[in-house]
């Protein structure tokens, strides 16, 4: 959605991917601007290193975890080693973008002393006022620092994805790109693949009943919603993303 943004904006960034964005023909595109977007995993214990002028930080759960406390590629020895990791990654960057949410608390913790902006569905320096969730999409307005931005529309669907936008958002901001931009990019954005992909038409069967628990949580998201979301309804889990 970042990358999405700054081509909206044409700014011709360089963009480094964890999957194929078919808005740049891949998951990597070298441009002539000034900006560089990178998806980062913490799968990589070497993010930590990373020095950036905007990080953002979308959640924190014990993954990428070695299950034995014993140093292996691409694991943690401990959750309190990948906080560390975390810890340092926003503290390299002059400006943290985090998740406001209270399940996200941790979050808050970790980049205290930071300059930084927060996000979240309903609460944060930036977030979302009157949601209206669509079977492929959503529409909600942006508040920025407690001033409505204007409307936003996305072609991927689910709360998750709205956050995900909301934290994009907040980065492009910070970065001084417009909102018409951010507008523009979020709305030409329709998901990357690998990424609740939308494939074709499944009819039911005769075994429709074997794996409902999982088809539920691929299709909810995708399923038509109330207009106007009331509060304290159930969210989704948030992917994990890192870009900076």
């Amino acid at each position: 959605m970042l990358a999405s943004i700054f081509v909206a904006a044409q700014t011709d960034p360089t963009v480094l991917l964890g999957a194929e964005l078919s808005l740049i023909g891949g998951s990597a595109k070298v441009g002539s601007g000034r900006y560089r977007i990178a998806e980062v995993d913490e799968s990589d214990p070497l993010f930590r290193f990373l020095e950036l002028d905007v990080a953002v930080l979308t959640n924190l759960e014990a993954d990428h975890v070695s299950p034995d406390g014993q140093a292996r590629p691409n694991y943690h020895t401990s959750f309190e080693a990948l906080q560390e990791a975390v810890g340092s990654f926003a503290g390299r960057a002059k400006h943290v973008i985090y998740n406001g949410e209270p399940r996200w608390q941790l979050l808050d913790a970790l980049t205290q002393g930071r300059p930084r902006s927060s996000f979240g569905l309903l609460t944060g320096d930036c977030h979302a006022k009157e949601i209206a969730l669509e079977p492929f999409g959503s529409r909600f307005e942006l508040v920025w620092q407690g001033q409505v931005l204007g409307p936003v529309r996305l072609q991927v669907p689910g709360e998750h994805n709205i956050t995900n936008a909301l934290a994009a958002s907040a980065a492009a901001l910070v970065a001084g790109i417009p909102f018409e931009a951010i507008q523009q990019g979020l709305y030409q954005y329709t998901g990357a693949s690998r990424r609740f992909e939308k494939s074709g038409r499944a009819e039911r069967g005769p075994d429709r009943g074997r794996l409902r628990p999982q088809r539920h949580q691929t299709v909810r998201p995708a399923q038509s919603r109330p207009q106007h979301r009331p509060a304290g309804a159930g969210r989704l889990p948030t992917p994990p993303l890192w870009p900076q």
